[in-house]
C-alpha cells in the first residue's frame, strides 16, 4: 500500500524471529489483540499490544515469555538465553491459544494469551517449524530426516489437532527438503517450495525444482495432489478473482524466470 508507514521500532530478543497475531473469536471472545514475536537465540516470546484504540498498550512490549525448560538445561537454571530455539508460532481461534514450537526441546509450548502463561508442553519431536491450517483447527509441522538414509533426505509433515492434542496424520516425502509454505486465498490448497539440504550424496537425489501442492479440504488427512516442475522456486504469489485463485506465480530464482500456473489445475501455462 502507498499508505504504509513506519510506526515504531521495538526491542525484543535476538532473532531470527517468527510472528503471529492473537485476536478475539467466537470461541475465544476475551482474547485481546496482541502480536507475539519469538526470538530464536534468546528462547523467548515478546508480547506486543496490537490494538490502536488502546493507546496505553499499542505497540508496546507488554511481557516477555521465557520458554526455558530447566530440566533440559545444563545446571537446571531457568535462564535466558536458553536452548528452546523457538521456530514456529501460531494462534488458533478455535482454542484461543498460542502454540510455539521449541525446536531445541522438541516440544510445543501452549500459551494462554489472557495471562501469557505456558499452560502445558506437548511432545512434538522431529519438526523444525509449524504453522496453522487456515481454520486454526490443525497445526502442520514441517521437518526433515537426514540421518536414517545416507543417500536420501525424507521430508516430513505432521498434522496436530489442537482440540484433541494429538498427531492425527503424517506424510513422508522422499528426496524432498521443504522450504517455504503458502496457502492459496481460499485456503483450500497448501503449496510447498523445495530447496537443497543434506550431505553431498543426499543432494544428488533431491528434487529441488518442484512445487508440491496439497489438498487442505481433506484435513486432518494430508493429501499430495500435484508435484509441479517450476525450477528453483524462490517465492509464490496468487491472483484471485471472485473468491477463486486464477493464477499462481512462482519465481525461478536460479534461471531468473517467472512461472505462471493455472490456479485450478496447477499446471504451467506460461514461463516469462
Amino acid at each position: 500500500s502507498a499508505k504504509a508507514k513506519w510506526l515504531a521500532t521495538l526491542c525484543v530478543g535476538r532473532g531470527h524471529h517468527q510472528a503471529c497475531f492473537a485476536y478475539p473469536s467466537l470461541r475465544a471472545p476475551r482474547v485481546p489483540p496482541r502480536a507475539y514475536i519469538s526470538s530464536l537465540k534468546d528462547g523467548t516470546v515478546s508480547v506486543i499490544g496490537n490494538d490502536p484504540a488502546d493507546v496505553a498498550t499499542f505497540l508496546r512490549v507488554l511481557a516477555t515469555i521465557n520458554l526455558c525448560e530447566p530440566e533440559r538445561e545444563e545446571g537446571g537454571a531457568m535462564a535466558v538465553p536458553n536452548n528452546a530455539f523457538p521456530h514456529g508460532l501460531a494462534y488458533s481461534p478455535v482454542t484461543g491459544r498460542l502454540y510455539n514450537l521449541n525446536n531445541g526441546y522438541g516440544t510445543i509450548a501452549v500459551i494462554d494469551p489472557l495471562s501469557n502463561a505456558i499452560e502445558e508442553r506437548l511432545s512434538f519431536k522431529g519438526h523444525s517449524n509449524l504453522f496453522a491450517s487456515p481454520d486454526g483447527r490443525y497445526l502442520i509441522g514441517r521437518g526433515a530426516d537426514r540421518k536414517s538414509d545416507p543417500a536420501h533426505v525424507v521430508g516430513k509433515l505432521s498434522v496436530f489437532d489442537v482440540v484433541t492434542k494429538t498427531v492425527v496424520d503424517r506424510l513422508d516425502l522422499p528426496d524432498v527438503y521443504i522450504s517455504k509454505y503458502y496457502f492459496n486465498p481460499e485456503g483450500s490448497k497448501l503449496y510447498l517450495t523445495t530447496a537443497s539440504s543434506g550431505s553431498p550424496e543426499q543432494q544428488k537425489h533431491l528434487k529441488t525444482d518442484v512445487l508440491l501442492v496439497l489438498d487442505m479440504t481433506t484435513l486432518p488427512k494430508l493429501k499430495l495432489i500435484r508435484e509441479v516442475k517450476v525450477g528453483a522456486a524462490g517465492t509464490l504469489a496468487f491472483a484471485a478473482e471472485d473468491g477463486r485463485t486464477r493464477r499462481v506465480f512462482s519465481s525461478d530464482s536460479e534461471n531468473g524466470a517467472l512461472v505462471v500456473l493455472d490456479g485450478e489445475t496447477d499446471t504451467v501455462v506460461e514461463m516469462l
